[in-house]
């Protein structure tokens, strides 16, 4: 695998948390690319791709700070710790691993910032339906 592909929420962790760093832990990243892409049985590629960008807007909305230390957390508690069990034949341990933290931020930033969408589209529904009344 030669490019990494940024539309997972894991990878665009990585891209935020290293920002300068980046080259030096881009095989990191591109082992656990890999790993998710051609090793993890258990999860659903398509859900991941479709729902992380929603994750990572509900991540964005925070404060600087806030939105740094969730990016860093989820580089330094999901990939790191993935990337040294990888390493050492942990497949299953990191898949694990994986769908839990996508699961638990699904929760706290996915779901909240869909039901902002839908409020946002459900209004602009509104004020559309009554300025053509």
């Amino acid at each position: 695998m030669s490019t990494i592909n940024y539309d997972g929420l894991f990878e665009t962790a990585a891209v935020r948390h290293l920002k300068d760093n980046f080259d030096e832990n881009i095989d990191s990243i591109k082992l656990q690319q890999a790993f998710i892409e051609y090793h993890a049985k258990d999860i659903d590629f398509d859900h991941y791709y479709k729902i992380s960008p929603v994750i990572i807007a509900g991540i964005d909305s925070l404060s600087e700070d806030q939105r740094d230390a969730q990016y860093s957390y989820i580089y330094l508690n999901t990939m790191e710790k993935c990337a040294k069990a990888i390493a050492k034949g942990g497949y299953e341990y990191a898949e694990k691993t994986y769908k839990n933290a996508f699961g638990i931020l699904e929760e706290k930033y996915g779901k909240p910032q869909i039901a902002r969408n839908i409020a946002g589209a459900l209004k602009f529904r509104a004020s559309k339906q009554k300025k053509e009344d």
